[in-house]
């Protein structure tokens, strides 16, 4: 008998054991360390999820777990907290159960050539949108031209009026209080009350029993009408006419009815 024979025949008689992802795992699987949230746990851009994963989070409060991975098998991976025992478990998404690592290199190289391509269209697409509105812009005149001389020597004189600088502040000269100049000033208010004040007469206009007033100079001595106190009429003497409409016009004219 030949030993090929001789396989085949153990083989019918005893069929050979093979062995599971987990214990492959368990055997050339690598370890590391990963964060645990709601969402589970994310292995290079896999995310697994499990009810006793879920459990784990919300009633033990598990932050941090270990996992074992082997790269023949990435649609599942073990994972315990602490020392506890090894939990399996799959992948969110279907697609990679029993995909290989090297499924998930390939679909990670067509998804970055998608990607720039993907940037290269957006990129042209905002690109041409701007020269188009740039185009528009100018036939409506709403792009402002280019400044002149002029214009640049007003901006920067307005931008550097109230800046401060060290050549400024030294041609400046000691610093002055707001109102510091006016303790040495001279009162000139109270020079020309005072001015006034010798100037104005001492005689105070009388009035007699009827209530008319009229100055001391008799009537008919007036070298100057216009220099006189009295009024252009007298309250006896009616008002000129301009004054009586403009009287009659007043709503004053109801509370004082005379």
């Amino acid at each position: 008998m030949t030993p090929a024979k001789a396989w085949e025949k153990a083989r019918k008689e005893c069929p050979p054991r093979s062995l599971t992802s987990a214990e492959m795992r368990e055997v050339f699987g690598v370890r590391a360390r990963r964060k645990l949230s709601r969402k589970g746990v994310r292995v290079r851009h896999i995310d697994y999820q499990s009810d006793a994963l879920m459990t784990m989070f919300l009633r033990e409060k598990v932050d941090d777990v270990e996992i074992l991975r082997w790269d023949g098998d990435i649609g599942a991976i073990s994972i315990r907290a602490d020392s506890g025992p090894w939990l399996t478990v799959p992948a969110c998404n279907e697609k990679w159960i029993g995909k290989t690592d090297f499924d998930l290199i390939a679909e990670l190289a067509e998804e970055a050539d998608e990607d720039d391509v993907e940037k290269r269209k957006r990129r042209n697409w905002i690109n041409s949108a701007n020269r188009e509105s740039y185009r528009l812009k100018r036939l409506l005149g709403l792009i402002t031209l280019p400044k002149t001389t002029d214009d640049l020597n007003y901006e920067t004189q307005r931008f550097m009026r109230h800046a401060d600088t060290t050549e400024r502040r030294r041609k400046a000269g000691k610093h002055r209080d707001l109102m510091g100049d006016l303790d040495d000033a001279p009162d000139t208010d109270t020079a020309s009350y005072s001015d006034q004040s010798d100037t104005t007469p001492t005689s105070s206009p009388k009035f007699s029993k009827e209530g008319s007033r009229h100055s001391e100079t008799p009537i008919g001595q007036e070298s100057d009408p216009s220099l006189s106190t009295s009024p252009p009429w007298s309250p006896r003497k009616p008002p000129p006419e301009h004054v009586s409409q403009i009287w009659r016009s007043s709503p004053l004219r109801r509370a004082f009815p005379f």
